[in-house]
């Protein structure tokens, strides 16, 4: 794009509209932070933009900053703090219709969604699918989604497929590529975040209403969506976790998985979130 096309179109843009809403904090709310304009703006910022794009944001610019979690509205006031009067926290609603349970046997398939990268802990993950076969529990451990591109992605996608073959799990350990999360994860029983860094993770909730019995690792923001006894720090602790409920009754599995989804659908069914965001922006142009 021709830079400096690219700066009068948005700034015309911007001179057109009452309010203009950024779905990302990224080089468009960057440059219209930097032009002479009109209209309100909202923007929201999801987890990666807070240690790139938003230090280049000219903040006062920018009439009201939605963050996905209370963790990241902490994290927000530290970097950049005296924006606290214009930012509020204010998960993203989603369309959970699509996802509900399938009644099956437990058979221990544990699942992770979402790109073979470093963040992800996929690694740390078949090492304890290791110490589960240890103890005598033959679990499987799914893997929904792809690598990657860029060196150091490539690399750790190579070192897990390494780990698996040394451990000699290659028929436990099903590397599934993109999948349709809708159909996938009702075929799962457990459903494991073991980032260590999240926004709001969509892929863990559409487990949750999917069925799936979920536990997360403590990433900054899993306690607003996971209750307490569903995180986990060690890896001791997410194999205790893991055995306690594959030692449950049918029954009481049910319960929780019922649980899981009563809780995804409270906590992020769309139209209370569409009715939020309505008042949110009306409440610019007044």
């Amino acid at each position: 794009i021709n830079p400096l096309l690219h700066r009068l179109s948005l700034q015309s843009f911007l001179n057109r509209q009452d309010v203009v809403f950024f779905e990302w904090v990224g080089e468009n709310l960057v440059l219209a932070s930097q032009l002479p304009h009109r209209a309100k703006i909202i923007a929201r910022l999801h987890s990666w933009e807070l240690f790139h794009h938003a230090k280049r944001v000219n903040w006062q610019a920018v009439d009201r900053l939605v963050l996905v979690s209370q963790a990241k509205q902490r994290q927000f006031n530290e970097r950049f703090p005296g924006n606290e009067e214009k930012i509020m926290a204010l998960p993203a609603g989603k369309s959970l219709d699509h996802f509900s349970p399938k009644p099956h046997s437990f058979s221990g398939k544990i699942a992770m969604l979402g790109h073979i990268i470093d963040v992800k802990r996929v690694y740390e993950m078949v090492l304890t699918l290791a110490e589960l076969h240890k103890r005598g529990f033959i679990f499987t451990l799914h893997l929904g989604g792809e690598p990657k591109e860029g060196y150091n992605n490539q690399r750790y996608y190579a070192s897990v497929l390494s780990l698996v073959e040394k451990l000699g799990l290659r028929k436990h350990v099903f590397f599934d590529g993109y999948v349709d999360s809708a159909q996938w994860l009702p075929e799962m029983d457990i459903f494991i975040s073991n980032s260590y860094w999240e926004g709001q993770q969509n892929a863990l909730i559409e487990a949750m209403a999917a069925g799936c019995y979920s536990l997360s690792h403590v990433w900054d923001g899993a306690e607003e969506i996971l209750p307490e006894e569903n995180l986990f720090t060690t890896e001791t602790s997410l194999v205790e976790k893991i055995l306690s409920y594959a030692a449950l009754s049918e029954g009481e599995k049910e319960e929780r998985q019922n649980q899981m989804r009563a809780i995804a659908i409270e906590k992020y069914g769309l139209q209370d979130f569409i009715d939020r965001y309505h008042a949110l922006i009306e409440s610019v142009i007044r």
